[in-house]
């Protein structure tokens, strides 16, 4: 089996066993709704309050205060996780609450990946509350810190140099397909590639131990003094999920590591079928843990398609870890050698940069076509893109990512002479025209690096950033309606909602028949509210006729910011029902702000678009596989026909006749 079949069958088994075991994993905890609503003025006092979250969090690091308008605090008690739904959490008053305004400070963890999360929410009780005059205003979740995006950029680093060396040791590196006298240095770049393997995966250890050093650390600045940190630390592990994967990581770790320490003293030539065998394990092992890595981030979060998610952005984290780790790994394994080979610095970096180009053309087109995808998962629109921290450091490093596409494209140029002559005939240039010299390529493949470093480091940067794929995101100011009006036979019915806020509200119902007189008198109004944006039920109430011609209702009917269907059925005596369907937005908290270029939901699409470039990346990539095998057969024909082989005898020495084939291949390798 070649290497590519062995690697991308790891991957597919490593991604479906990882993948049936992280469908319920989750990042960042951030509140979605509460009973009471924020902002909501109750008319009694609450004896229970109920948060909900976007996803399972921890009890046990967990914290509620709770402040009155002197800022003075309440007691509560039975802070409590719902046993049946791990997203909510409750906590009760033990005393009865007076009239006045009261805030709510919470703190909770992700159970996925510990990630700390705080915010504020604040509540009347009785009439003539200002809400205005709560003691505390302003509890936000604060910003990623320098040494958690420091310690997940050492990490993505590493990741990248343990794919990118194996990658290209056993990939790209092929002594045996060299010409005799750069044999043994290609040969020493392989025992260079493998002990940076080896020790990327020493220093990955090491640095997940920093990991959960940085969380034992930031949980204990919210825990009482004198709590000991080794407690906290086997709480995370034992009682969260990103504890097990955690252990699931070190685990794996230290198996790659036993692996390719028992696999260091064989070449990479010739290799024995038991230690193709190892091998395997080998890259399994490091799909495995790339697949762990994304079930540690923002893709285990999403609501619907989970496991989807994880495996698409399993295969982003593959593509970017191959394409930026094989840039580093070739970097640390020839560019020192280039000194003490001048008289082949040339033929060595052609023999190391020429076979990794398509490698790299298809890391690429993998890495945009689910990184589409993933953008549509986590950025809500186009102005969450624009506006959030999420959102404009993804923006830096698709600008970056790009500036390495243009710098691997000028490799090409220099290495591919039909690249460089298709892309002269587009700019049209003269035939001899080339930006730089093959001599200039070590310069530029250290700029090339130090980008791919940069595009790691935002990579940590987004990972510790919350992403914006609320629903509060594709709701603008313009879009709220005050009131909303349709005709249905010969009734007007008109629909008001007000404050119009997730929780408590008041709906105004106004029919009237535009027939004088009315056909029939109104016997019942009922109201039937549906959320759009997930499954929560329906739910039917009945409004009561103030006056001829209005009803209304008061309820906690719409507790969810964003779209809602609410039908108004009018019921008429001798007729039949006639139906009002609304599309109402509630919008968040504060005040809604105007669309600065588009408010709408992005994911349809950019999905759509995400598969359109998978699937043509994937059959570019068969197209030229084929292409090269029939070279391969066609080569093969033409050089048994010229030496007058017959076929048993080109049997007998596969291993020569695989090497010729493999030296004229790399020829025409695309980058």
């Amino acid at each position: 089996m070649s290497f590519s079949r062995r690697f991308f069958a790891a991957l597919l088994f490593t991604a479906v066993l990882v993948t049936a075991v992280t469908a319920s994993a989750s990042a960042h905890a951030y509140l979605i709704r509460s009973d009471p609503a924020d902002g909501a003025v109750l008319a009694e006092p609450p004896t229970d309050v109920n948060l909900w979250f976007d996803e399972p969090i921890v009890p046990s690091f967990s914290i509620i205060q709770v402040f009155d308008i002197n800022n003075q605090p309440v007691q509560v008690s039975n802070i409590r996780i719902n046993p049946d739904d791990s997203h909510n959490l409750a906590f009760s008053f033990p005393d009865e609450l007076s009239a006045g305004v009261y805030s709510i400070l919470w703190e909770t963890i992700s159970d996925a990946d510990g990630h700390y999360s705080r915010g504020l929410l604040i509540f009347g009780v009785g009439e003539n509350v200002d809400l205005n005059a709560a003691s505390i205003v302003e509890n936000e979740t604060p910003p990623p810190q320098a040494t958690e995006i420091g310690i997940r950029w050492l990490n993505f680093t590493l990741l990248a140099m343990i794919a990118g060396a194996l990658v290209m040791a056993h990939g790209v590196i092929r002594p045996f397909n060299a010409r005799t006298q750069l044999q043994p240095t290609l040969k020493k770049v392989q025992v260079r590639l493998v002990n940076l393997a080896v020790w990327a995966t020493v220093l990955s250890f090491v640095a997940g131990i920093g990991m959960l050093g940085w969380q034992v650390a930031q949980l204990m600045s919210t825990l009482p003094a004198g709590v000991n940190p080794f407690e906290v630390a086997w709480q995370i592990i034992s009682r969260t999920s990103w504890g097990l994967f955690w252990v699931a990581r070190q685990v794996l770790l230290m198996l790659l590591t036993v692996s390719l320490f028992t696999l260091r003293p064989f070449p990479l030539t010739k290799i024995p079928s038991r230690i193709r065998i190892a091998w395997g394990i080998a890259f399994t092992l490091l799909v495995a843990l790339l697949a762990t890595q994304s079930s540690m981030g923002h893709a285990a979060a999403v609501a619907t398609n989970t496991v989807l998610a994880i495996a698409v952005d399993t295969l982003h984290l593959t593509g970017a870890t191959i394409w930026v780790g094989g840039l580093l790994a070739l970097a640390v394994s020839i560019l020192p050698l280039l000194s003490q080979q001048k008289d082949a610095a040339i033929a060595l970096l052609k023999a190391g940069w020429k076979p990794f180009g398509a490698i790299a053309a298809l890391s690429a087109g993998l890495l945009f076509a689910t990184g589409m995808y993933s953008a549509g998962r986590q950025i809500a629109s186009v102005d969450a893109m624009l506006t959030t921290l999420y959102g404009q450091t993804l923006m830096w490093k698709i600008g970056i990512v790009l500036m390495i596409g243009a710098i691997g494209l000028t490799n090409s140029m220099l290495l591919h002479p039909r690249v460089a002559a298709q892309i002269i005939r587009l700019l049209r240039r003269p035939a001899d025209w080339r930006p730089l010299t093959i001599k200039q390529m070590p310069r530029l493949i250290l700029f090339e690096i130090g980008l791919g470093l940069a595009v790691l480091l935002l990579t940590g940067l987004i990972t510790s950033a919350p992403a914006p794929r609320g629903v509060e995101y594709t709701i603008a100011a313009e879009d709220v309606p005050n009131a909303l009006t349709e005709v249905v036979d010969d009734l007007v019915i008109t629909l008001y909602a007000k404050p119009n806020r997730p929780g408590q509200n008041v709906f105004t119902v106004y029919a009237g028949s535009s027939r004088r007189p009315p056909p029939a008198d109104i016997l019942r109004v009922i109201l039937h509210f549906t959320y759009q944006g997930q499954e929560a039920g329906r739910i039917s109430t009945d409004a009561n006729e103030i006056e001829p011609g209005r009803f209304m209702v008061t309820g906690n009917y719409m507790s969810l910011v964003g779209p809602w269907d609410v039908e108004v059925v009018v019921r008429r005596s001798g007729m039949e029902d006639s139906v009002a369907s609304f599309e109402w937005i509630v919008p968040p908290a504060g005040e809604a702000q105007p669309a600065i270029l588009s408010k709408k939901p992005m994911e349809r699409p950019l999905t759509i678009l995400a598969a359109i470039m998978f699937t043509t990346v994937i059959g570019i990539a068969l197209v030229q596989r084929r292409s090269k095998k029939a070279k391969k057969h066609q080569l093969t024909t033409i050089k048994i026909e010229h030496n007058g082989h017959s076929e048993p005898m080109r049997e007998l020495n596969p291993s020569a006749h695989h090497s010729e084939m493999e030296r004229e291949s790399a020829e025409h390798s695309i980058n």
